[in-house]
């Protein structure tokens, strides 16, 4: 007696394949940008400011983290199955967004012609009725969620200044849309950790990434206290400490939801 073996072929997923080959150079050309604010509190500065590098070195360093960190690091992750990971590009999606329409009434039409191949990687995301799914199938997560109004409530008063500095537009640093940026960043930050509460896919990810960002902004601020908006050291720490509390809450989380789903043994 003979059994006829059916193989199974597995089909290329090829709206994946054409979403990394599209997302791949704008990954890498944010994550760049988040190298560059890095490396400018070392005093490595890739640009020639009116004032000289120092001026700017606290602002270049939240560009970077916003840019680079944030945006850059949600299609960094992306890159990978990024079907399973629908809430890093509605965060990606969001903070772009947010991006464009702040920057734009000062930094005029270079902000949106320069954002606006980004649309690219929006479009030829695999999975694009995800973009328009807010559910979620378990309980938001308290802690996270804490810990994101705590964060809003700490920055509201250098978020405020800031808002009141560009719009003043009095000094260098509002003529470079500094000032808008604290802001735009400000609002990212909380929007990530309001998105990472929902415990959505990808939720582990943006959690860590906000726990990332805080940690690079608490050694900006404490490497350079004295710049117009730093945090200063005090700021720092507790940017150090937030951040390692964003860490360890998504990864207290993560494990509790592993175990409440696996299965129990009769």
């Amino acid at each position: 007696m003979s059994t006829n073996a059916t193989p199974t072929v597995k089909r290329r997923d090829w709206r994946t394949i054409l979403f990394v080959v599209v997302a791949a150079p704008f990954t890498f050309l944010t994550l760049t940008e988040g190298i560059a604010g890095v490396l400018v509190l070392w005093g490595v500065q890739l640009g020639n400011p009116p004032l000289g590098p120092d001026i700017h070195r606290w602002h270049d360093a939240q560009w970077g983290t916003l840019f680079g960190l944030l945006l850059g690091g949600s299609l960094l992750a992306l890159l990978w199955r990024p079907r399973t990971k629908p809430l890093l590009m509605q965060f990606f999606v969001l903070g772009l967004a947010a991006l464009t329409l702040l920057s734009t009434p000062w930094g005029g039409w270079e902000i949106p012609i320069f954002l606006a191949p980004f649309l690219l990687v929006i479009a030829a995301y695999p999975a694009p009725r995800a973009l328009l799914d807010f559910s979620r199938k378990g309980p938001l997560s308290r802690l996270l969620l804490a810990l994101s109004l705590l964060a809003a409530v700490l920055m509201f008063p250098d978020t405020w200044r800031s808002l009141l500095l560009q719009l003043a537009n009095t000094d260098e640093h509002a003529q470079e849309g500094d000032w808008i940026t604290v802001v735009i960043l400000a609002i990212v930050l909380i929007l990530g950790g309001v998105l990472a509460a929902t415990k959505r896919p990808g939720w582990q990810v943006l959690g860590i990434l906000l726990g990332l960002a805080f940690l690079n902004l608490g050694v900006a601020a404490i490497t350079v206290p004295n710049q117009p908006g730093s945090w200063g050291v005090v700021g720092g720490i507790g940017s150090l400490l937030g951040g390692l509390a964003f860490i360890a809450a998504t990864m207290w989380e993560s494990r509790t939801t592993m175990g409440a789903r696996a299965p129990t043994e009769a």
